[in-house]
């Protein structure tokens, strides 16, 4: 019981963590201020703060960045909903080449 409630409390603090990380990527500016431009004006709806995540990701991994943060919601569906999984090591390798191909076709684009 008391591990339950755990991965419920783990899958919701990874759904709140999704929520602010695509806010602050669908709400990213390019003139925000950040680690690589000093705006004076915030547009981000997350803040000064997801402003600065919101260009660490897009500088970072790009386009591919919103995959990154589907796999957060990803795990916090699979928390919340107590599924059990059988191999860590298959899901991970999965998901790594998941994101490798998809990052890759992105840049086609």
């Amino acid at each position: 019981m008391q591990s339950e409630l755990k991965k419920e409390l783990a899958g919701l603090s990874l759904l709140a963590i999704f929520l602010f990380l695509f806010f602050s990527l669908i709400s990213y500016h390019p003139l925000d201020p950040s680690f690589s431009t000093q705006g004076s004006k915030v547009h981000n709806y997350c803040g000064k703060l997801g402003s600065y995540i919101g260009d660490a990701a897009i500088q970072f991994t790009g386009l591919s960045s919103y995959i990154l943060i589907s796999y957060i919601l990803f795990f916090s569906a699979i928390l919340i909903s107590k599924r059990k999984i059988e191999s860590y090591f298959t899901l991970c390798s999965g998901l790594l080449l998941l994101f490798t191909s998809l990052a890759t076709f992105l840049q086609l684009i």
